[in-house]
């Protein structure tokens, strides 16, 4: 009996162990599952028409949980077709096709729970494009004629407005052709001599400047264009008689030339007519303070020159003395991507003609020096400098006693407004 006894106090004592054993088994809380976390990347700004490449592979599972990825686009520019390459890739790319801003959304999946969903915004610009110099086709001409040049078909593919630059860059032997205005988009020269001309035309967008564009001009031996020459600008008092004289006209071969003047503008009131449209050197009285533009054009009797203007000036104050142009000038300017700074010393070695030296700074491409030779006539003066083989040029038009205002051209590249003011 005690045997049976300590049997059943033993088993007693086991249950009760094993019943308390499994109470605080089933107390124990298991942990919640986490969701994962995502990344869509850094920001970014590009370029329009760049490949992007969105990243993110820095989105997590705090269990270690493989992940998926979810992207898609939030947001983009009106009229964009930009896709996704692959919308559940760590990894996808996208062309930013037109500019503005994309946005794009990401959402990863442990396969149980969804993320947040993060975002990630691409900003697209539209970066500078050069633009394109078209200097026309190739022309064959009588020597002699007068060769229109024109850059019309020269273009810029962002609309900006474009600044052009023609140069001359080779011409027959015994030439002496130039370009008469070589910065505006329609220009000419005479073809004085028969052989080969050729024409470079360089334009700008004020970024970034062209290749150069290139056209030749061949002059044949045959009848030659006169040119007319309708005299210097001239100055006068109000009511004065003014003799106008196309003496300088001439013709390639010499031919003799007839005059056709005409009156093109004159002042409001002014009742002024040339004393013979037909002559050599017609008159006219300025009997009204203001300007008179008389215009000439003469014939060999085969072709017709191109007309040139002459323009009076009437004033009822005496016509001022020509201000001296001695001293040192200075100014500076910004062309394309660097700075130029121009000083000047003029000295006036006899009336009416100047000369001087002309230094440019440019910076990281260093200093330039060249002589400067030119003319006025109050109260006008014409100025130009060669330096070296960089071509570096102003030209400038004095006008007062303190200012002179023109252009200024490196390297036969570009060129910018430069005005100087005497030191």
């Amino acid at each position: 009996m005690r045997k049976l006894g300590l049997m059943l106090v033993l088993g007693s004592v086991l249950a009760f162990g094993a019943a308390c054993g499994s109470s605080d088994s089933s107390s124990t809380p298991q942990p919640e599952p986490q969701a994962p976390i995502a990344d869509a990347g850094r920001d970014q700004s590009v370029a329009t028409g760049a490949v992007v490449t969105l990243d993110g592979s820095e989105s997590t599972d705090p269990e270690a949980q493989p992940i998926s990825y979810e992207w898609r686009f939030a947001s983009r520019p009106a009229g964009s077709a930009a896709q996704l390459s692959n919308a559940t890739a760590p990894r996808p790319t996208f062309t930013a096709d037109l500019a503005g801003t994309y946005e794009l959304e990401l959402v990863v999946n442990d396969g149980e729970l969804d993320s947040a969903t993060d975002r990630v915004v691409v900003t697209a610009t539209e970066s500078n494009r050069a633009p394109t110099a078209n200097a026309g086709a190739d022309q064959t001409v009588a020597v002699g004629s007068v060769v229109n040049l024109d850059a019309s078909a020269s273009g810029d593919a962002d609309g900006d407005t474009i600044t052009y630059v023609w140069e001359m860059t080779s011409r027959p032997a015994g030439s002496v052709a130039g370009i008469q205005d070589p910065y505006s988009p329609t220009t000419l020269f005479l073809a004085d001599v028969a052989g080969t001309y050729t024409i470079t035309l360089l334009v700008g967008d004020g970024i970034d400047l062209s290749p150069r564009d290139e056209m030749t001009v061949a002059a044949v031996a045959g009848n030659g264009v006169p040119v007319a020459n309708a005299g210097p600008d001239q100055s006068v008092q109000t009511g004065a008689t003014v003799t106008l004289n196309g003496g300088a006209s001439t013709d390639p071969e010499g031919d003799p030339l007839t005059f056709q003047w005409s009156l093109t503008s004159k002042p409001a009131g002014s009742a002024a007519a040339l004393s013979d449209p037909a002559a050599v050197t017609p008159q006219l009285v300025a009997d009204v303070g203001g300007d008179y533009v008389a215009q000439l054009v003469v014939s060999d009797g085969v072709t017709t020159s191109v007309a040139d203007t002459v323009v009076i000036t009437a004033s009822a104050t005496p016509v001022p003395t020509t201000p001296s142009m001695t001293g040192r000038w200075t100014g500076s300017a910004t062309i394309a991507k660097f700075s130029a700074s121009v000083v000047l010393d003029i000295d006036e070695a006899e009336s009416g003609s100047l000369s001087g030296d002309a230094t440019f700074d440019l910076g990281p491409l260093g200093k330039l020096g060249g002589p400067v030779r030119g003319s006025h006539d109050h109260p006008d003066v014409s100025l130009s400098a060669q330096i070296d083989t960089y071509k570096g040029t102003y030209d400038g038009t004095f006008s007062g006693n303190d200012t002179i205002n023109g252009t200024v051209t490196v390297a036969g590249l570009a060129s910018a407004p430069l005005t100087l003011r005497r030191q």
